[in-house]
């Protein structure tokens, strides 16, 4: 084993974090707002370190901004701050982590609306959020919480400890999941329950679509469905067909993550399966040919975990290793190039 390894690994559009097994963290890709935390501005294809940042339990990598969760339950940011997003109480941006104001009891952290408001869920269930909102402060009226998460469609959805899931902001194509779209009803301000979902173990939020873990190891998703044949509404002015319910797409998971146009789960058996664009390969299985059902992700057979960026997506392996695939223009594979790459390459710690 490695002298530091992975324990965990969180994918943006253009970057992506590691915490280590010291926990410290470990950014690479894109760096022009400072979202890689080293003190520059330059962009880096392998991973650089954190600057100044120790006792880190849980990362998230946003557009153009990261955060981390401290063992004490506070929470740091770096990177872009134009809306206020590492929440310093300021609008500067930081090269390096910067303490979030008044939150001292936090359990998880999640992005919020647009991509440029974060969140944590505190400790007895309720949600905290800064940055930009847009009139969307769904989070205010959360209990029981347990994670979030949330896509650059702006949609955030909450998990909660009951087994439910809470979901509001824009709802394009119905990922809101309250059986309506934006053509049928406003963007919703206040958390909307997803009523079918009753014994959920994870939520992932895409940019126009949302998917649950359930109970049994299924993965359903609601919203944009990438050409799954079950379709119940239309998006985009009629352009993408869309379900404002719930619907199947594989069983036997037991993680599930979403990106921009493409999600993925862990199996049991420790493989790792994608589906929806492949443009740049992130489904990982060697083509860039879209998927609208999932395809195994190359040979890949002891992932403990998976997260999907823009249009890359990575796996933390057994023994920490972390193997990324896809869209690799600001070196967010972390191979030490900058190429697109259709299979899963490892990054160097």
């Amino acid at each position: 084993m490695p002298y530091r390894y992975a324990l965990a690994v969180s994918a943006s559009y253009t970057h992506t974090c590691a915490l280590l097994s010291d926990h410290t963290v470990a950014c690479w890709g894109y760096n022009a707002h400072s979202e890689l935390g080293n003190g520059t501005t330059t962009d880096s294809p392998t991973p650089v370190a954190v600057s100044g940042l120790k006792d880190v339990t849980a990362i998230t990598a946003q557009n153009f901004y990261t955060c981390a969760l401290l063992k004490a339950g506070t929470v740091a940011c770096w990177g872009d701050n134009r809306f206020g997003e590492l929440g310093d109480g300021t609008t500067v941006d930081s090269a390096t982590p910067v303490a979030v104001s008044g939150v001292v009891n936090a359990i998880d952290v999640g992005g919020g609306f647009d991509g440029f408001q974060m969140c944590a869920v505190l400790a007895g269930g309720s949600v905290d959020c800064w940055g930009f909102s847009n009139g969307a402060f769904g989070w205010q009226a959360v209990t029981g919480a347990v994670a979030l998460s949330r896509g650059e469609g702006s949609v955030e959805c909450a998990l909660l400890g009951t087994g439910h899931i809470d979901c509001w902001g824009n709802n394009y194509c119905g990922e809101i999941g309250d059986g309506k779209t934006n053509e049928q009803a406003d963007s919703s301000t206040l958390p909307s329950l997803v009523e079918t979902v009753t014994d959920a173990k994870a939520v992932a939020v895409g940019d126009f679509f949302t998917c649950a873990l359930v109970g049994d190891g299924t993965v359903e998703c609601w919203g944009q469905t990438f050409g799954q044949p079950i379709t119940a509404c239309t998006c985009f002015g009629g352009q993408a067909p869309c379900s404002t319910e719930p619907f199947s797409i594989l069983t036997g998971a037991t993680t599930v993550a979403a990106g921009a146009y493409h999600a993925c789960a862990r199996l049991e058996d420790g493989s790792v399966e994608c589906w929806g664009d492949n443009t740049n390969g992130g489904l990982g299985d060697g083509t860039t040919t879209y998927s609208p059902t999932p395809v195994r992700v190359g040979n890949i057979t002891d992932a403990v975990d998976v997260t999907v960026g823009g249009y890359h997506t990575c796996a933390l392996l057994s023994g920490g290793v972390v193997e990324c695939w896809g869209a690799n223009k600001f070196g967010q594979l972390g191979d030490g190039t900058t190429n697109d790459s259709g299979a899963p390459v490892p990054v160097s710690f």
